[in-house]
């Protein structure tokens, strides 16, 4: 896809340390965390912990979990995954990724997906999202029904957060929703 641009976002120095795609012209790669409200400072609960016979490149410091969120079900759900330190992040809402990145003059700019694995902060990003989700045709989410960080949303509150979206499926604890508002003639007419 030589035509794609990509805005990668990821505000651990661990994840960020292995990111390959540096030098991809068509990738951005934004070091922050995807909140609600821009320009404010967050405490991050960096995950770590060893997870044996993981093939994952971070199975000895396991950062595939950490957030925004406090965790809170997540230290009973898998005990090998330990949240002992913290660190502070910059924050940015979605709605200025969006704009910041649209081309001069665009009345419209349409996002075909956005993958938000965002560990209970799902919502949030949501919220701060608003104008980005009305041009956006994809969204694929994280969820949990039972809370594993601080104020996590469940499926049918993520629903009720879009309106003007359809659920297409679920894939294990991910769902992807379809916005019913943006079609393909939009996006190409």
């Amino acid at each position: 896809m030589p035509q794609a641009r990509i805005v990668c976002v990821e505000c651990d120095p661990r994840p960020l340390s292995r990111f390959m795609l540096r030098d991809d012209p068509r990738v951005q790669l934004i070091e922050a965390a995807v909140f609600h409200r821009d320009n404010q400072t967050l405490t991050f609960y960096q995950s770590g912990g060893e997870i044996p016979g993981s093939i994952a490149p971070c199975a000895k410091d396991w950062d595939y979990s950490g957030s925004v969120c406090k965790p809170t079900g997540h230290l009973i759900r898998d005990t090998r995954i330990k949240f002992e330190k913290t660190i502070q992040v910059q924050a940015v809402a979605l709605d200025w990724l969006y704009e910041s990145r649209r081309p001069p003059f665009a009345t419209l700019y349409y996002m075909d997906y956005i993958h938000a694995d965002l560990q209970g902060g799902e919502a949030r990003m949501i919220l701060g999202g608003q104008e980005t989700l009305r041009q956006t045709r994809f969204l694929y989410v994280e969820y949990y029904d039972h809370e594993l960080y601080e104020r996590q949303a469940d499926l049918k509150a993520l629903l009720s957060f879009l309106p003007d979206w359809s659920l297409v499926g679920i894939y294990g604890e991910n769902a992807l929703f379809k916005n019913r508002e943006v079609s393909i003639a939009a996006v190409f007419p």
